[in-house]
């Protein structure tokens, strides 16, 4: 018997040094942990970031059509009968009133409580002082900052559009394109209408001046004024800066990058 207990004495002090794990054992269980997160982490932030864009791109196309809609029930008139000369060269003061005038700024006025008018991108402090809009550029080479106008909606938002617009109606028939995004259309001296909207892009920024500023491009780093030309929007590469296209009461997408983060929006 007292042989027996010395056996399981030895027996317990062993089992006692052996319990628990070496420092290298420990090392190397951190290291492939340290691995697996810088892997993953990434590819984990880039979708949660890319489902919110998604997502706060879809709340705010909206927002923007459901003031179309409202300013069209109200007033009766939307964004296809804001005037080109309304104020000359200056196409939106923020005190307009939507009974008095038809400008971009008296639509959001009399339809979006808590929006506010910003002035021209290149007089803002804002991260789009005097940078070219490289997707922009589809529309015009010249395109920059001082084309725009800015809106901050009350979700956080920023709507920019084209401080000029004019013929923003669309036939209910006609297939928003390439062609139509690329066209100025208006009516001539026979009274023959030319469809074209090229004067009615703007953008939506979905987090307001926050950097990227960045245009959402697709997979292959380009976008296009064409959303009937399909393509993918990668995550890793998502930016925050939408163009879109205002006609009728309308707001949607104008380039097939946009297109697809509303149709894979939740």
């Amino acid at each position: 018997m007292k042989k027996y207990y010395k056996f399981l004495r030895k027996s317990l002090i062993e089992l006692k040094k052996n319990d628990g794990f070496t420092l290298a054992e420990v090392l190397i269980t951190l290291g492939i942990i340290g691995v697996v997160a810088a892997m993953t982490i990434p590819t984990l932030i880039a979708n949660t970031q890319g489902q919110r864009v998604r997502s706060q791109f879809k709340k705010t196309l909206s927002t923007l059509n459901q003031a179309g809609r409202m300013a069209q029930a109200q007033y009766d008139w939307d964004f296809g009968a804001i005037e080109l000369t309304e104020h000359g060269s200056d196409s939106c003061i923020k005190t307009d009133n939507p009974e008095s005038k038809k400008s971009m700024c008296a639509l959001l006025n009399g339809t979006l409580k808590g929006s506010s008018y910003s002035g021209e991108t290149n007089a803002t402090p804002l991260h789009y002082k005097n940078k070219i809009f490289s997707g922009f550029s589809v529309r015009s080479n010249n395109d920059i900052a001082s084309d725009y106008l800015l809106y901050l909606l009350p979700d956080g938002a920023l709507f920019g559009f084209y401080q000029a617009p004019s013929a923003c109606t669309l036939d209910i028939s006609s297939v928003l394109d390439s062609t139509i995004l690329n066209k100025t259309g208006g009516t001539n001296s026979n009274g023959i209408t030319t469809p074209g909207l090229k004067q009615c892009i703007g953008f939506i920024d979905v987090n307001g001046a926050s950097l990227p500023n960045k245009e959402v491009a697709c997979a292959d780093g380009t976008a296009a004024l064409d959303p009937q030309n399909p393509c993918v929007v990668s995550n890793k590469n998502i930016g925050d800066v939408i163009p879109v296209v205002f006609h009728d009461g309308v707001v949607e997408p104008a380039t097939n990058a946009g297109k697809y983060l509303l149709n894979t929006a939740k």
